[in-house]
């Protein structure tokens, strides 16, 4: 009875196996049964009934046929599913006395039927039913229910076994030890134990045979860990024992198993193996030779059955008697290691395997960056310090020994790394450790002292290192001697690695190089003398080392050999080649082997090399942006390189990422602090610029800086803070440069914060500055606690105030009340009045009265002089021709107001005929409509104002580069805190009406409007192309850099390049295609086409067509002094040679009335002359003749002769 106790106790604890019977059953019950029964019972009622009906007559059968007080409590636990389960399994007849479960479940069974058919028509139509419904769907579950219980029916306790066995035994002896033994076992004092088992064994007759294999068995199992030959023993006798009894139970074959894997006996292992799987499927020890003895151990495990792989102790157990298990779980990374809450004779293998791979996936990270100070593998640090520390406080409460010697060693490294605490060194340094584990305890303690700037600490402990001094302490040591720029250190590491022959390992030759390249003099020729692992790369290897050495370098042998040479040595052949010129070879060799993720040797020449020429920046970029985001980011000078790059194209991620990691770096650098408050702004994260602008206060920086955060605080709406902020450098300095001055000057004009600056106080406080008068004479000073006056601090204006003095009294009366701010603008004012800033001045009205005049000196300071109107009429000549950009006629700080001054004023916009566009297009055989078009700001300024003023659809994919959006951006920020840059009012009346913003210039309402049609229409790209351009050639001006990120763009997108520049059209045309708006207009809107040249002419953009009748209404509004755009019609007429005939129609119009004057006749003829100078002087003669031949009006005959005459001056016979 007891041994039967025993099997069902374990039976029902295996939770396992329970739930997957219950998973095999419970949905073809379910699916089969239920819906059988929903037939027999037709209403919900009846189903709770059904279930109500059963669940009473099972639990009642329980109640009566089980006496074990757990066992019933368990039953009764199991939910509906498990009383289906019994009844199939009886009617399948494997119930039988014989089955575990039949042995046990059997009489509640009997009891379970009978009470249900205490309810007769509903027992037996329940029982019926599931014979024929469900007998037939539980055909295949049933084989695998079988084969379940078939695996589980040995699987016995043998501790349990052996206990329940000897309890009620006479023997006092017996019954004592049998009494402690199990806890002995569980709470592993495995010492104790086994001497309770020698001493029970003595008790025991040699006859039972069965007694004494249990006992065996179990000292075997104590001894595991212990001693493993005297378990290999045990476990071998408990065997013939068995054997002896005539029992097969499955754990201790599975112990004889393990004695023949002990002494290496492959083919018994394996035998016996394949004997036990039929016994016990589910053992462990019946698939675990299959692993150690498989040739190729991941095939073997990925071929084990899904169950049995889910098995961990299959695996590790197999791992922890195999010595090389290589690759034997394949996914390290992905390998779950579940929490372990004790420590247990069954999952002990567990515990070594989840220390394993956790220690394998720490000194993995451990082995990459040990030469890099810097945290690294920190989720794999805490994962291994976890383990390690349950470990190690579960193991020193058994009788244990440390089965993973080393591990309070590699625990203490963790918590070292976790927290820093330098009282865990010296223990590290003393910890005990396996031989295996002596190159890592030393690096280990050298890294942390090298961490901590203790170099020599580290040097002279690698130098105690002693025996088997490896390649990877060498290439330590010599790490150690660069850092250190020691000399002699590295040549006495060379030195001992020459005289012990030490095999160099191919990742280990960089140090040895680069110590020959600085310490060459006193290495010389001895680092020929290195071995190296792989004898082919020593000539490489020599060739590298002469270089460094001064030596003549064979080019042509690492060229033949550089493909097959070591990844090591790659990057010092790509430098040669470098050095030598041959750069692009090097880079060529430098990227087949560098890994961007890393920060390597190989990487620094890498990045060397691209930094040699600004081609490769978009390159250099991407590198050193891979690098930031893998952690490599102690090398402040890539970071600042990195800022670099980004600013140029408007990264601002990147930008505000580098920024704020230099910061954080260098506190104290007011420089980058502004770099990374200018990041902020521009991603609109302005919640940390308070905090930051006190800091700044506080910081060093140059003007430069100090003026962008001044305009970051503007654009934040931090008023009073960028007006205190610029206060406090300007007063910090020396000598103020006058241009931050001047920038104070404009505050004092800005409308946001001159009130702060020229605000005025009822009363005088600390620090206020006074206007005063003393003893009647104009004064004015800070006023400040602890000097004479002193006495002002609480007065107020029109206050007077008596100073006693020893003979007599001085009076103050206080006039004006102001701040330190206005103090400051105060002596700007009398700088600039003085003449001490180059170029700001003053002047007076009487300035201006001598010489020539007021008006014509007044022209001279504005630098209007005969001189200049006489280069600025060439200059317009030569942008007419296109021989100059629009450019140059626009302020360099003020492109925006420039271009809608220029396009919307009276400044004439030449653009080339869209007729001319059209012959360049059909003769490179391009399509407008089929390529995306890139805008130039004037493209866009002008496209934006037709598309609000005549409501265009889009039809095109328009590009625009974020340099474009920035400057529009920033100008509506200059514009909303009030440096006005005003737009002529004829400008404002000609721009397409918009709905005002109450406050803001007609300006920023454009602009903010312009900014939203681009997010609607446009897509915004960086350019990162422009990286690659020599930033001296296209960061010039912000004029510039746009149109090269335009160009850049449209090469990109084999777009259309369209501006309103004709310079840029007439220098581009030939290489890429391009456009202008009004060309885009005639080809995609034709229903517009006409009223936009009638735009364009109001607005002087010449060069589009301009209907006959248009012209003549126009002349006749001239005629009778109305307003009129006939001027700029008759320039449109002498620039676009594709309207001749209007304006023939013209001249045909001015001669045709009945009195035909002077005027009209001299008109005639200029209009036709113009004419023919946009032609040769044979088209000329053409037209001119076909005009004489076709007109009937012989006035305007002679006018044509006459304008062909003036446009080609030659003698016509």
């Amino acid at each position: 009875m007891v041994e039967l106790l025993s099997v069902a106790k374990v039976f029902l604890c295996s939770k396992a196996v329970s739930a997957i019977l219950e998973n095999l059953i419970a949905s073809a019950i379910y699916d089969g049964g239920k819906y059988a029964l929903s037939n027999l019972f037709n209403n919900g009622g009846a189903e709770k009934e059904y279930d109500r009906k059963l669940k009473f007559a099972f639990y009642r059968a329980v109640a009566l046929k089980t006496k074990n007080k757990a066992i019933k409590e368990y039953i009764q636990e199991r939910d509906l599913p498990k009383y289906h389960d019994l009844l199939i399994e009886d009617l399948k007849g494997n119930l039988s006395e014989d089955s575990l479960k039949g042995r046990y479940f059997k009489d509640i069974l009997k009891e379970f039927k009978a009470q249900l058919r205490k309810d007769p028509q509903f027992g037996n139509q329940i029982i019926e039913l599931y014979g024929k419904e469900c007998i037939q769907q539980l055909g295949e579950i049933n084989k695998k229910l079988n084969l379940l219980i078939q695996q589980q029916k040995q699987s016995i306790d043998l501790l349990h076994a052996l206990t329940n066995q000897l309890a009620e035994s006479p023997n006092a002896v017996i019954r004592e030890i049998t009494n402690t033994i199990g806890s002995q076992i569980e709470s592993l004092h495995l010492k104790t134990a086994y001497e309770s088992l020698d001493k029970l064994r003595t008790h025991i007759k040699e006859n039972d045979k069965g007694t004494l294999a249990l006992i065996d068995y179990n000292r075997g199992q104590c001894s595991k860990y212990i001693d493993s030959k005297r378990a290999a023993n045990e476990f071998a006798l408990a065997y013939d024992e068995m054997r002896s009894s005539g029992e097969s139970i499955p754990d201790i074959i599975g112990g004889q198993i393990y004695s023949y894997v002990m002494s290496d006996k492959k083919e018994e292992a394996l035998a016996l193996a394949k004997e036990l799987k039929r016994l016990s499927y589910s053992n462990i020890w019946s698939w675990v030779p299959e692993l150690i003895y498989a040739p190729d151990l991941e095939l073997a495990y990925n071929s084990l059955p899904a169950n049995i792989r889910q098995n961990e102790n299959v695996i590790a157990t197999a791992i922890h008697h195999i010595k090389d298990f290589g690759t034997f779980i394949s996914e390290v990374d992905s390998y779950s290691i579940q929490q372990l809450n004790t420590i247990t004779l069954d999952n002990i293998p567990q515990w070594l395997l989840h220390i394993s791979i956790a220690m394998t996936r720490y000194f993995r990270e451990w082995s990459e960056n040990i030469i890099f100070i810097k945290d690294f593998g920190e989720e794999e640090c805490k994962e291994l310090h976890k383990i390690t520390t349950a470990y190690i406080g579960l193991i020193s409460k058994t009788e244990l020994p440390d089965l993973s010697p080393g591990i309070i060693f590699i625990n203490k490294i963790c918590e070292y790394r976790s927290t820093k605490n330098i009282k865990l060194i010296d223990e590290i340094k003393t910890a005990p450790y396996q031989p295996n584990l002596k190159l890592i305890h030393h690096l280990s303690y050298a890294a942390i002292q090298r961490e901590l700037g203790n170099y020599d600490v580290a040097k002279q402990f690698l130098n105690e290192y002693g025996e088997g001094v490896s390649s990877e302490i060498i290439n330590f040591q010599l790490l150690l001697a660069l850092e250190t720029s020691d000399p002699n250190y590295a040549a006495s590491t060379i030195q001992v690695a020459v005289d012990k022959s030490i095999i160099i390992l191919e990742q280990h030759l960089n140090f040895i190089i680069s110590c020959v390249q600085y310490y060459g003099s006193s290495i010389g020729n001895t680092v020929y003398k290195i071995k190296i692992k792989d004898e082919s790369q020593e000539a490489i290897f020599i060739e590298i080392c002469k270089h460094f050495l001064g030596d003549k370098v064979n080019i042509e042998l690492l060229q033949a050999k550089e493909e097959s040479s070591f990844i090591t040595l790659k990057p010092f052949i790509a430098l040669i080649y470098h050095q030598n010129g041959l750069t692009s070879k090097g880079l060529e060799l430098i990227r087949s082997c560098v890994d961007e993720s890393t920060m390597d040797l190989r990487t620094y020449v890498y990045i060397e090399l691209l930094s040699s020429d600004s081609v490769h920046n978009v390159e250099l970029y991407k590198c050193l942006n891979k690098l930031r985001k893998a952690g490599y980011t102690n090398n402040p000078s890539l970071l600042s390189k990195e800022y670099e790059l980004a600013s140029r194209i408007n990264d601002y991620s990147v930008m505000k990422e580098t920024s704020r990691i230099l910061y954080e770096q260098n506190p104290e650098n007011g420089n980058i602090l502004g770099c990374y408050m200018v990041s902020l702004s521009e991603l609109g994260e302005t919640d940390k610029l308070l905090e930051l602008y006190m800091k700044a206060k506080t910081l060093i920086m140059d003007e430069i800086s100090a003026n962008n955060i001044h305009t970051v605080l503007l654009r934040a709406k931090l008023y009073k803070e960028a007006v205190d902020f610029l206060y406090t450098y300007i007063k910090q300095q020396d000598h103020p440069s006058e241009m931050i001055c001047m920038t104070f000057h404009q505050s004092s004009f800005n409308q946001s914060t001159e009130p702060i600056i020229h605000e005025q106080y009822d009363t005088v406080f600390d620090g206020a500055y006074v206007y005063y008068t003393f003893n009647g004479e104009s004064r004015a000073d800070i006023i400040k606690s602890g000097n004479r006056l002193e006495s002002m601090i609480g007065k107020k204006v029109n206050e007077e105030i008596e100073l006693p003095k020893p003979l007599g009294k001085d009076t103050i009366l206080i006039q004006k009340i102001h701040n330190k701010y206005h103090k400051l603008i105060t002596d700007i004012y009398n700088d600039i009045h003085n003449g001490k800033f180059q170029n700001a001045f003053s002047f007076t009205i009487d300035d201006l009265k001598g010489g020539d005049g007021i008006l014509e000196n007044m022209s001279k300071i504005a630098g209007n002089t005969p001189e200049s109107r006489l280069k600025y009429k060439q200059e317009l000549e030569d942008y007419k021709n296109g021989e100059l950009t629009l450019g140059r006629f626009i302020k360099e700080s003020d492109y925006i107001t420039g271009y809608y001054n220029s396009i919307f004023g009276d400044f004439n916009i030449y653009c080339f005929p869209h007729q001319d566009f059209t012959s360049l297009y059909q003769s490179q055989e391009y399509t407008l409509e089929s390529h995306p078009i890139v805008l130039d700001l004037t493209s866009l300024i002008l496209l934006h104002d037709i598309s609000i003023r005549f409501q265009l659809a889009n039809h095109f994919e328009y590009i625009v580069p974020k340099s474009i959006r920035k400057y529009i951006t920033d100008c509506i920020a200059f514009e909303e805190y009030g440096h006005y840059n005003h737009i002529y009012q004829i400008v404002a009346d000609r721009l397409a009406p918009l709905e005002k913003i109450e406050g803001k210039s007609i300006l920023f309402c454009h602009l903010t409007n312009l900014l939203k049609w681009i997010e609607d229409n446009c897509k915004v790209e960086e350019v990162e192309e422009k990286l690659n351009v020599d930033s001296k050639i296209i960061d010039k001006s912000a004029y510039m850099s746009m149109i090269y990120d335009c160009v850049l763009l449209a090469q990109k997108h084999k777009a259309t390049f369209s501006t309103e520049d004709i310079a840029l059209i007439k220098q581009l045309s030939k290489s890429l295609p391009t456009t202008c708006i009004n060309t885009i207009i005639h080809n995609s809107y034709p229903e517009h086409y006409e009223k936009v040249c009638q735009y364009c002419i109001e607005r002087h953009i010449l060069g589009t067509d301009v209907s006959t009748q248009y012209l003549i209404d126009e002349y006749s509004k001239s005629e009778k002094k109305e307003p009129n755009t006939f001027s700029a019609c008759k320039l449109n007429l002498a620039y676009n040679s594709h309207v001749f005939y209007n304006t023939y129609e013209l001249c045909k119009h001015l001669l045709s009335g009945d009195i035909v004057t002077a005027e009209s006749t001299l008109l005639a003829t200029v209009l036709l002359s113009e004419m023919f100078k946009l032609y040769n002087y044979q088209s000329a003669l053409d037209l001119c003749l076909r005009i004489v031949k076709v007109s009937e009006d012989p006035t305007l005959k002679t006018c044509a002769l006459d304008a062909l005459k003036i446009a080609h001056p030659i003698i016509i016979k």
